[in-house]
C-alpha cells in the first residue's frame, strides 16, 4: 500500500493525491488556456489524423498520405538539444490548436441569431464566447458555449462512428458533429448556423496546374458540397506579354506601405539570410522574409515579430504569379483584398524553400486589388518569405495531379434540409455566406471556401438539434516497397460526397451505438481519472500511427511515421484492439504473422513483417500469446484451428533457441529495446515461459496432449532455474546474467528492469496459470516501484543526460531501469546508443508494469504509476490523447487498456462460455463495462455480509455464457441462484452448481446462457 512517505528520493507522495488514486472523483471539465492543448482524434480506425480541439475547431488534418514522422513539423529547442519527431519533441513543447503543425485546413461553424430588435452572431470556438468547456470522453468530445450576450448556449460533440466489436462501421472517413442549441431566454430566437471548409485537395502541391472546383451533392439525406479538383484549361487564345509587379532590386521596400517591424526596412540579399533558413531559392537576389528581416537575434524572437506589407496594382493579366515560403498558417502568407474586402489566401508550407503559385485575378480584371504580404503569427513557423511577383496569363507549369497522394476529395454536409454555399468567403473575422451564388473555378495555390446552412426559430425554453458532417477521400495511400495499396474507404465508397451520403444514411444508429458506448463506459464506479487514462489511447487507432489498406488489412507504424510493419515487440503490448475490435487482431495474426510474416521452415515470425527478415523473442512470444487473446474473444474455435499448426511450428521455433531444452533461452536475443542481449535475460525468458504456457493452453484445445505436457515441462523446470540463475537475494529482484565478458555487449545487467516480469504479466491479462511463484513476482514488482518510481525525474536527468525526454522536470514517471546498488554500466559495441533508453520514462511500458501491480494486489502502487502518466498529459501540460514515445500516437501506449482490465479483475473464455470478475477497486459496489465475442453490456457485483450478487447487462450484441467467476468475500457461499431478464420478463430463478475455490467461486450455469440486447443476467450468492 502506498504511503504518503513512500515516494523515491526523500520526496514524499501527497497525500490528497494518494486518496485521489482510488476515488471516483468527476469528470474533467478543461477551460482556459488548456483548451488549446486538446487534440482529440475524430475520425475513422485507420482513416488519417484529424483532432478536435477543446474549443471545438478541427485541427492537425493528417488526412493527405504524407507519411511524415511526428506531428511536429520541425525539431525544438530544448535545453542544449535539439529534439526531432522521434526524439519526443512533440512532448517538450507540445504543439496547440493556434500554434499548427503544417497540416491545417480552415473549418468551422458560425452561429447567428436575433429575437426582436437584438442580434449577433459568434463563431463556435474560444474567440467569441465568455465560457468555453470541453469534456473528452473518447470517443466523444463534449465544447460547450455560453455568454451573458447571448440568448442561446450551444453544445458541440463530435465523433466518428465507434461501436467495439464492429471495426468497418467504425472506419469511416469523417466526423458527425452534433449541434444542440438551447434558448434559455422567454422569447422566441430566429437562429441559422453556417458550417464551412476549405478545399485542401493537392495540400502540399499548390504550384502544380490544377484548379479546385466546389459542387452541390445534396441528396435527400443531406445538403452537401463535394470538394474536389480538377484539370486546369484557359479559354485564352494567346497569352499577353507578363508584368512585373516586384524583383526586391532595391534596398527598400519603394512602392509598399509597411506596418511593423518583422519585414526590417528592407527586402534581404538571399546571402544575407541565416544559414538554417537553407537557400529559400526563387530566381531574385533579394526576397522579403519576415524571419530573416526581423530585428531578432534568436530563432525564436525572430519569428515573434509582425507585421505586413502592402502595395495596390490593376489586374491586367489573368494571374498574380509569385515565389512564397515560410510557415502554414493563415497569418503568414500573401492575402488578396479587393474592394476592401478579403478575397483570397496564399500560405506557405512549413518550408523556408519558396514555390511558384498563383492566385486567380480573371474575376478582377481592369479593377484595383491590393497585395498583402502579412505576418500575424509569433509562434513556431509564424513567418513568411516572398520572391519576385509578376502579372501573367500562363499560370506555373502544367503537371498531373490525380496521383498525388494528397490528391481527392473532402466534403461538408448537414443532415437533412440545408441551403448550400459553393464559394464562401473566410478571413479572420467572420464567413461571408451567399447560398446559390455560383461555383467557380481557382488554382491550386488559391484557397477556396464551401458551406452549408440552416436558419432554425427556437421558442423560449426551447432547444434544436442540428447534425454536420466533414468528410475525406484520399486514396492514394502509398507504402514503400508496395506501391499504392489504397484506403479501406476507397473500397466503399469513390469519393468524399458518397461518405457524407453513407454516413448521413445511418447517422441515428451510429450515434446511438457511439454514445451507447460510451455511456455504458463511463457508467462505471472506477474512477474517472482511470476510465480517462485507460481509454484515451484506443484513438491511436483513429490516427496516422495506424492504416486499414483497400483490401481491408491492418497495418501500422510503431508512432506516426515511426518504424514500419505493425511491429511485433511494440505491439504486443497493446491491449486495447484485441479487446474492442478483436476482428482486426485475428485477421493480423492470420494474414500478417502467420502468413506474410511467417517463415512455414523455420518458425520464425518476422517482427516487422515485409519491412525486415528478422527474429526477435519478445516478439515471437508476444504474437503467440495473442493468438490465445485472439481465440478467448472468440465465439467458437474455428479462428484457433485455422492456425494452429503454424502455431505450434513458432512456438517450436521458440524451443529450438532453448539450446539445453531446460526451460531457459540464452542469448545475444533481439527485442524491443533495439540491440541483442546476451547471456540469461530475465524478462525475455519470462516472456518465453508465457509463450509456452499460451502454446500448452491452445495445445489443449486441440487435443495435442504431448505438445502441451512438453510445454510445461519446460516452463517447471525453467522457472526454477530462472529463480536460481537470476533472481538475487541481495537485489530484491531479477538481473540480467552474462558469463564471461560483457565487452561489446549491452544489457541491464545488475539493474532494475521495468520488465523483468512482463511473462508474468502477460499472463494475468489472458488469464493463464502463474509461470512464477507469487513470491519472486511480487518481489521484483515492489523492487521496481522502490527503485524505479520518480515522484521527481528531474534529479535524476540532472546526473543522467542520455536518452529521450517523456517526462520532464517537476513530472513523476518510472525509469525503464534503474541501478540502486552499482553505478550504470558503461557500453561499447554498436548497440551501445541503445543504453539511453534505460534513463526514459515510456509510457507504453509504464502501463503495462501498472496493470501487473494491480492484477497482483499492488492496487495503490499501479494505480500510481499509471496517474503519474495521466499528469504528465494534463491538458495543463501536454496533449491527454497523444502519449509519446519513439514519435507520436505511439502504439505501446495501447497497453494502458490492460490497467482497467487488472482493476476489473476481467477474465474471458469466448468458446469455453466462461467469464471472470475480481473488481480490485470497491469490489463491494463495482460497475464496470465489458467485452465479449459477440456482444458487450456492464457488469456490476454487490457484496454485502452473506450476500454476493453479479449483474450482467448486454447493450449491445449477443453474450453466450456457461460459467461465472467470481471472487467472493462470503466464507462458504452454500446456494447459488441464476435469473435472466429477457423482453418478456424475469424468468424463474434457477438453482445452479457452484466450485468454492476460496476466495474465489466458479459457478455452472448448467448450458449455454445466450444473453442478447436489452436482456441481464442475475447471480446471487448465499451463506
Amino acid at each position: 500500500m502506498v504511503a504518503a512517505d513512500d515516494g523515491p528520493l526523500g520526496k514524499r507522495l501527497d497525500e490528497g493525491w494518494i486518496a485521489s488514486l482510488t476515488a471516483r472523483g468527476e469528470p474533467m471539465v478543461v477551460r482556459g488556456a488548456d483548451l488549446e492543448r486538446i487534440g482529440m482524434p475524430v475520425g475513422g480506425i485507420g482513416a488519417g489524423t484529424l483532432y478536435l480541439s477543446g474549443d471545438g475547431r478541427l485541427w492537425h488534418w493528417d488526412i493527405f498520405n504524407r507519411e511524415r514522422a511526428g506531428i511536429c513539423p520541425a525539431p525544438v529547442a530544448y535545453g542544449d538539444r535539439t529534439l526531432g519527431p522521434t526524439e519526443g519533441a512533440s512532448y517538450v513543447a507540445p504543439p496547440t490548436a493556434t500554434s499548427g503543425t503544417g497540416a491545417e485546413v480552415g473549418q468551422g461553424f458560425l452561429l447567428r441569431w436575433r429575437s426582436g430588435e437584438r442580434k449577433g452572431s459568434a463563431r463556435l470556438d474560444a474567440r467569441d464566447w465568455a465560457d468555453v468547456s470541453f469534456v473528452g470522453q473518447y470517443p466523444i468530445g463534449t465544447v460547450r458555449y455560453a455568454d451573458p450576450k447571448s440568448p442561446i448556449a450551444v453544445t458541440l460533440e463530435a465523433f466518428s462512428p465507434f461501436v467495439p466489436l464492429e471495426a468497418d462501421r467504425s472506419s469511416q472517413p469523417a466526423t458527425i458533429f452534433v449541434l444542440t442549441l438551447a434558448n434559455a431566454s422567454d422569447a422566441e430566437v430566429e437562429c441559422s448556423v453556417d458550417g464551412w471548409l476549405e478545399n485542401a485537395i493537392c495540400i502540399d502541391h499548390r504550384s502544380m496546374l490544377a484548379e479546385r472546383e466546389n459542387v452541390d451533392a445534396t441528396t435527400p439525406a443531406a445538403a452537401a458540397v463535394l470538394l474536389r479538383a480538377v484539370p486546369w484549361t484557359s479559354d485564352r487564345a494567346a497569352p499577353r506579354e507578363d508584368l512585373t509587379v516586384e524583383e526586391w532590386t532595391k534596398e527598400t521596400y519603394e512602392g509598399w506601405t509597411v506596418e511593423g517591424d518583422t519585414f526590417g526596412r528592407g527586402p534581404i540579399d538571399r546571402t544575407a539570410i541565416p544559414a538554417y533558413q537553407g537557400d529559400v531559392g526563387g530566381p531574385t537576389p533579394r526576397v522579403a522574409n519576415s524571419h530573416a528581416c526581423s530585428p531578432g537575434t534568436e530563432v525564436r524572437a525572430r519569428d515573434r515579430y509582425v507585421g505586413s506589407l502592402r502595395r495596390v496594382i490593376t489586374a491586367e493579366r489573368d494571374f498574380l504569379v509569385l515565389w512564397i515560403g515560410g510557415g502554414h498558417h493563415e497569418k503568414t502568407a500573401v492575402e488578396l483584398w479587393h474592394d476592401g474586402r478579403f478575397a483570397a489566401r496564399i500560405s506557405g508550407v512549413d518550408d523556408n524553400r519558396m514555390r511558384e503559385v498563383a492566385f486567380d485575378l480573371r474575376r478582377f480584371a481592369g479593377t484595383p486589388v491590393e497585395i498583402r504580404i502579412v505576418d500575424g503569427e509569433r509562434g513556431p513557423w509564424g513567418h513568411v518569405g516572398v520572391g519576385a511577383i509578376r502579372q501573367s496569363d500562363r499560370p506555373p507549369s502544367p503537371d498531373q495531379v490525380a496521383g498525388l497522394r494528397d490528391f481527392g476529395t473532402m466534403a461538408i454536409g448537414l443532415v437533412g434540409e440545408g441551403s448550400v454555399c459553393l464559394d464562401a468567403s473566410v478571413n479572420d473575422r467572420r464567413p461571408a455566406f451567399e447560398p446559390g451564388r455560383p461555383a467557380r473555378r481557382t488554382l491550386l495555390a488559391e484557397s477556396t471556401f464551401a458551406g452549408v446552412s440552416r436558419s432554425v426559430r427556437i421558442g423560449a425554453k426551447q432547444s434544436v438539434l442540428l447534425r454536420f458532417i466533414v468528410a475525406w477521400h484520399f486514396p492514394n495511400l502509398v507504402v514503400e516497397g508496395k506501391g499504392r495499396i489504397g484506403r479501406f474507404y476507397d473500397s466503399f465508397a469513390h469519393d468524399a460526397a458518397e461518405v457524407v451520403a453513407r454516413v448521413a444514411a445511418t447517422i441515428e444508429a451510429d450515434e446511438r451505438d457511439t454514445r451507447l458506448w460510451r455511456d455504458t463506459w463511463y457508467d462505471s464506479t472506477l474512477p474517472h481519472w482511470l476510465l480517462d487514462r485507460s481509454f484515451a489511447n484506443t484513438s491511436t487507432l483513429a490516427t496516422a500511427t495506424c492504416q486499414r489498406w483497400r483490401d481491408g488489412r491492418f497495418w501500422a507504424w510503431e508512432g506516426v511515421g515511426c518504424c514500419a510493419g505493425t511491429c511485433t515487440h511494440v505491439w504486443h503490448y497493446a491491449q486495447a484492439m484485441g479487446r474492442l475490435f478483436p476482428e482486426l487482431e485475428r485477421d493480423q495474426r492470420e494474414r500478417v504473422d502467420y502468413g506474410i510474416a511467417f517463415h512455414e521452415d523455420s518458425g520464425v515470425i518476422r517482427f516487422r513483417a515485409e519491412h525486415n527478415d528478422m527474429f526477435a523473442i519478445d516478439g515471437q512470444a508476444g504474437t503467440i500469446l495473442r493468438v490465445y487473446r485472439e481465440h478467448c474473444m472468440s465465439k467458437d474455435d474455428a479462428f484457433l484451428r485455422r492456425v494452429w499448426l503454424r502455431v505450434r511450428r513458432s512456438v517450436e521455433a521458440m524451443i529450438e533457441r532453448d539450446r539445453e531444452r531446460n526451460g531457459i533461452v540464452t542469448g545475444p536475443l533481439h527485442n524491443t529495446l533495439d540491440a541483442d542481449w546476451p547471456g540469461t535475460v530475465p524478462w525475455l525468458v519470462n516472456m518465453y515461459h508465457a509463450g509456452l504456457a499460451a502454446g500448452a493452453a491452445m495445445a489443449d484445445r486441440m487435443g495435442d496432449d504431448a505438445f502441451a505436457a512438453r510445454c510445461r515441462a519446460l516452463i517447471a523446470s525453467g522457472q526454477r532455474l530462472l529463480v536460481e540463475r537470476t533472481f538475487s537475494e541481495r537485489h530484491g529482484y531479477f538481473i540480467h546474467v552474462v558469463d564471461g565478458s560483457r565487452d561489446g555487449t549491452i544489457g541491464v545487467f545488475e539493474g532494475c528492469h521495468i520488465d523483468q516480469v512482463l511473462g508474468s504479466a502477460w499472463c494475468q491479462q489472458v488469464g493463464l496459470p502463474p509461470i512464477l511463484d507469487t513470491k519472486h513476482t511480487t518481489a521484483a514488482l515492489a523492487a521496481i516501484w522502490k527503485h524505479n518510481y520518480l515522484v521527481d525525474v528531474g534529479p535524476f536527468r540532472q546526473r543522467e543526460k542520455a536518452g529521450r525526454w517523456y517526462a520532464v522536470p517537476g513530472e513523476a514517471g518510472t525509469l525503464m531501469a534503474s541501478f540502486p546498488f552499482e553505478k550504470p554500466p558503461q557500453f561499447g559495441g554498436p548497440g551501445a546508443w541503445a543504453a539511453m533508453y534505460f534513463n526514459e520514462c515510456m509510457s507504453g511500458f509504464e502501463h503495462q508494469v501498472a496493470a501487473h501491480m494491480v492484477f497482483e494486489g499492488m492496487v495503490n502502487e499501479g494505480l500510481a504509476v499509471m496517474r503519474s502518466i495521466h499528469d504528465r498529459y494534463h491538458p495543463s501540460r501536454r496533449n491527454p490523447y497523444n502519449e509519446v514515445e519513439c514519435s507520436d500516437h505511439y502504439a505501446r501506449a495501447m497497453a494502458s487498456y490492460g490497467v482497467y482490465l487488472a482493476a476489473c479483475g476481467w477474465s474471458y473464455d469466448g468458446p469455453a462460455g466462461r467469464l471472470g470478475i475480481a473488481p480490485r477497486i470497491r469490489p463491494d459496489d463495482f460497475r464496470a463495462a465489458f467485452t465479449a465475442a459477440e456482444g458487450w453490456g456492464t457488469i456490476s457485483q454487490r457484496r454485502s455480509g452473506s450476500v454476493h450478487s453479479i449483474t450482467i447487462e448486454v447493450h449491445h450484441g449477443e453474450v453466450a455464457l456457461r460459467s461465472i467467476d467470481c471472487a467472493t468475500s462470503i466464507a462458504k457461499p452454500t446456494s447459488a441462484l441464476a435469473t435472466v431478464t429477457d423482453g418478456g420478463g424475469a424468468k424463474p430463478p434457477s438453482l445452479v452448481s457452484m466450485t468454492d475455490t476460496s476466495p474465489s467461486v466458479s459457478v455452472d450455469l448448467g448450458a449455454v446462457v445466450r444473453l442478447r440486447a436489452g436482456e441481464r443476467l442475475e447471480l446471487l450468492l448465499r451463506a
